[in-house]
């Protein structure tokens, strides 16, 4: 035994010949939190404030395709209808406008007694081309329910053009007036058509096309195709 060694009397003295006894050394602490990541829960993800249609029961789904499908169906009806109503509107102003060459034409006649033979004769092929187109387009629409009140119909009615006709009359100036005015008004009709034409069905853009041919063979009239536009 070496001097000042400590002699433990509860632990036997190792025979002589034995190797040193090593005292197991501790491993180090793991450090702490080195696996939490294994244990966490994962992260939830984020509710929607809206509910998922999966988590709504049956009978909330059915509701919700029901006014889902009403709204669908309000905005065909509104599309439809408002096309039509459109549709109708250009089709009453064909109308309107050559009720109003028609009640001039018959107001030209009387005034005309001293006009041209050419002017005469003009006046009476107007009043018979844009007459036949009038009974036509009314039939037309009395087939498909449109209803054409009277403030539709006049709302091309003008009385001073009723005064001026007879004004040029007495001042000898008839001729001129009547051509002019009726070259104007006959291209104003025309761009109704083409205006109408574009939202009718299929016998309306018939009609439409063959009155519109009508009055581009009406302003080929000799008496006309002078006249300024």
């Amino acid at each position: 035994m070496q001097p000042n060694e400590v002699v433990n009397p509860s632990v036997p003295p190792a025979p002589e010949g034995s190797p040193p006894a090593v005292t197991p050394k501790n491993d180090p602490p793991e450090q702490a939190g080195q696996y939490d990541f294994i244990l966490k829960d994962k992260p939830k993800p984020k509710k929607s404030l809206l509910p998922h249609i999966t988590d709504l029961s049956q009978p909330v789904r059915l509701a919700a395709g029901g006014i889902i499908a009403f709204i669908i169906l309000a905005l065909l009806f509104v599309l439809i209808i408002g096309n039509h109503t459109s549709g109708s509107d250009k089709l009453v102003a064909v109308v309107a406008q050559g009720q109003e060459i028609i009640r001039i034409d018959t107001e030209a006649t009387q005034q005309a007694k001293n006009s041209s033979s050419a002017t005469q004769n003009l006046i009476s092929t107007s009043s018979a081309v844009l007459y036949s187109q009038q009974i036509e387009m009314t039939q037309y629409l009395k087939n498909n329910n449109i209803k054409v009140s009277k403030a539709g119909l006049n709302a091309n009615l003008n009385k001073n053009t009723d005064a001026q006709l007879q004004s040029a009359s007495q001042n000898s100036n008839f001729d001129s007036f009547y051509l002019s005015y009726l070259k104007k008004q006959l291209n104003s009709y025309q761009l109704a058509l083409q205006t109408a034409h574009k939202s009718a069905g299929k016998s309306g853009k018939e009609i439409l096309s063959k009155d519109f041919n009508s009055i581009q063979t009406l302003l080929k009239d000799p008496q006309l195709v002078g006249v300024p536009n």
